[in-house]
């Protein structure tokens, strides 16, 4: 099966759209270590963030380094084509995937903290 990716274009200016809600969304960690948002914002339309940079767990928003607010608004996404489409569209903007952390994120997101043994994935929202 060949995939191909058409019509990419970067996201709208951040005064435009300084906040997006996430119903359809993974984070993935480049094989660099930082962490990218791999979302589904519309039918047809995937969206790879700039390295996520800060997460307040109690509201699940999360802040780009580039300034824009993620609102995951729903747990991860589990259906496996879309999941695949997410992870191929994350390889081909940031290269190497080490690993899929959402799970590992909503949980933290789900009781309010990072897990004791893993310690903090993201820096507390300032």
């Amino acid at each position: 099966m060949q995939i191909q990716f058409l019509n990419e274009r970067p996201a709208p200016d951040l005064q435009v759209q300084p906040e997006v809600q996430l119903d359809h969304w993974r984070i993935l960690r480049r094989g660099t270590g930082t962490l990218h948002i791999v979302a589904m914002l519309g039918p047809m339309t995937l969206r790879v963030t700039s390295a996520l940079a800060a997460i307040d767990l109690a509201s699940a928003m999360v802040k780009t380094g580039s300034g824009r607010n993620y609102h995951l608004a729903a747990s991860p996404e589990e259906d496996e084509d879309l999941r695949m489409l997410m992870e191929l569209r994350g390889q081909l903007a940031i290269g190497t995937i080490s690993a899929d952390v959402s799970d590992v994120v909503w949980d933290a997101v789900s009781v309010g903290s990072w897990p004791a043994h893993g310690g903090e994935l993201l820096p507390p929202w300032q």
